[in-house]
């Protein structure tokens, strides 16, 4: 009699859970303390996932764009199409531009030794912006691939 043999079928996870935070000093590397000295209660931190963070290109830009589409943002290094910038009916999505920022991965969150070929990557968005957001929202994360007719950007949904 033969052993019986258990397929198992891989899966890419496309996207990943997180919860929103407020900015912390005591969580920021040290090189941002001059520009960032105290908690900031009108900004909202989203930690970008890891392998999302390289697929999408966040960690080789000063900035990026966000496009906000009340519960759900797009996070993208390059233009997109104006189907994705613009609504329904043809009125513009707020546009906002955010410093990409670092942290220890796995280590000490104040540490100045960052890099930004492996640590993690993260921004704060201004509570101006995204008003409906708050801290201790559950988001989803989607990495939404390239295609032939739109650039590869990340999806961050709220609830």
């Amino acid at each position: 009699m033969k052993p019986k043999v258990e397929m198992m079928s891989e899966t890419v996870d496309t996207s990943t859970k997180d919860i929103v935070r407020q900015h912390r000093v005591e969580q920021q590397s040290k090189i941002y303390n001059e520009e960032l000295p105290h908690d900031r209660e009108d900004l909202l931190r989203f930690d970008i996932p890891w392998d999302m963070a390289n697929k999408v290109g966040f960690r080789w830009v000063e900035s990026f764009k966000v496009i906000r589409d009340d519960d759900l943002l797009r996070f993208s290094v390059l233009p997109l199409s104006d189907k994705l910038v613009f609504s329904s009916d043809n009125e513009q999505l707020w546009e906002y531009h955010c410093k990409t920022m670092f942290s220890k991965k796995g280590g000490d969150p104040t540490s100045s030794h960052i890099f930004n070929g492996s640590d993690n990557v993260y921004t704060l968005l201004s509570r101006d912006f995204i008003p409906q957001w708050s801290h201790g929202d559950t988001v989803t994360y989607t990495y939404v691939p390239e295609d032939a007719k739109e650039e590869r950007y990340l999806e961050v949904r709220r609830g």
